[in-house]
């Protein structure tokens, strides 16, 4: 099992936190309901306990920033092969499944769920021939069993989207408690199915929809700070380099409201990865999670991007 150190830093020298048990395990998945945040920004929760068919229920089933589809195993403790072995068949199980018997198998377990609705802001919407389906497989556990990472290492080598996120509690001198996430990265994300070969088949859609020079400002700020442009099926996400499953920014090649761009904004991904509060990131761009942006509206983010990215890119002694 993994063990994470962490060290209160003082002019005497660094003094190490102890662990705390806060009952961690009992409280993780309703913690991730509450704020999916803590696995993935722009990532929501459809569903608990969704019945998959022959493997069973799934923990948690939900849907990330680009449409795909999430599957959660939490196991209350280490995580083993087998918990791998059974997220991967729910995974196949959702897989396979016809759109219907989604939709269906989610409104028993949240009859308040809109499904069609969720996917088309996502503009992921599919249809009774939609399977099989790209899925992602998450991972939840306070630990992992030896061995494990070369598993999860060699599936996601085979393009099988899976990573394990691991949880733990500090507690620090004044008795305040430090919720600590460990993930083990994807070094790419999975393709899917329906990928653009490369980011100009989205230039030309979006140029053909009448948003050719917002999507190009944001593909040249992406660039311009170094960030890792990845395309999906409708979109590009920016990513940092070094971990370029996750999501900073993804803007939608198809134009809506007229001229408007569809953009999802992470805040909480940019502080995190650039070591900046979370509210000061939101100060700074002026923009958070979904919005649609009008041209000026795109020339404003790129603008707050630049202001964002130049303390960073060209620190001062």
């Amino acid at each position: 099992m993994q063990q994470i150190g962490i060290w209160r830093v003082t002019d005497s020298g660094p003094v190490r936190v102890k662990s705390s048990n806060v009952g961690l395990e009992e409280r993780l998945e309703a913690w991730i309901i509450n704020d999916p945040h803590l696995l993935q920004a722009g990532l929501i929760i459809v569903g608990k306990q969704i019945d998959l068919g022959q493997p069973g229920r799934a923990d948690l089933l939900a849907l990330d920033q680009q449409g795909q589809w999430v599957v959660v195993e939490i196991k209350r403790g280490t995580v083993y092969r087998d918990t791998i072995a059974q997220a991967l068949d729910y995974a196949s199980a959702l897989a396979s499944m016809t759109f219907p018997e989604l939709v269906e198998s989610v409104r028993q377990r949240s009859p308040d769920t809109d499904l069609p609705r969720l996917l088309r802001d996502r503009q992921a919407e599919e249809d009774e021939d939609s399977a099989p389906r790209d899925v992602r497989t998450i991972v939840v556990g306070t630990g992992q069993a030896p061995g494990l990472q070369r598993m999860i290492d060699y599936l996601v080598s085979g393009r099988i989207p899976i990573e394990v996120v691991l949880f733990q509690v500090f507690e620090l001198a004044d008795g305040d408690k430090v919720l600590v996430r460990e993930i083990a990265e994807q070094v790419e994300p999975s393709p899917g199915r329906y990928q653009p070969s490369t980011v100009d088949a989205l230039m030309a859609r979006a140029t053909q929809g009448g948003i050719g020079w917002q999507f190009q400002a944001l593909i040249e700020a992406g660039r311009r700070h170094g960030l890792y442009l990845h395309p999906w099926k409708h979109s590009v996400m920016l990513a940092p380099p070094a971990n370029r499953s996750r999501c900073l920014l993804t803007f939608w090649a198809n134009p809506v409201e007229g001229n408007k761009v569809w953009a999802y904004v992470a805040p909480a991904a940019l502080g995190e990865f650039f070591g900046v509060p979370e509210e000061k990131v939101k100060e700074i761009l002026g923009f958070d999670q979904w919005v649609k942006l009008s041209r000026d509206e795109v020339q404003r983010l790129i603008e707050n991007l630049d202001r964002f990215f130049e303390p960073i890119e060209q620190p001062t002694s």
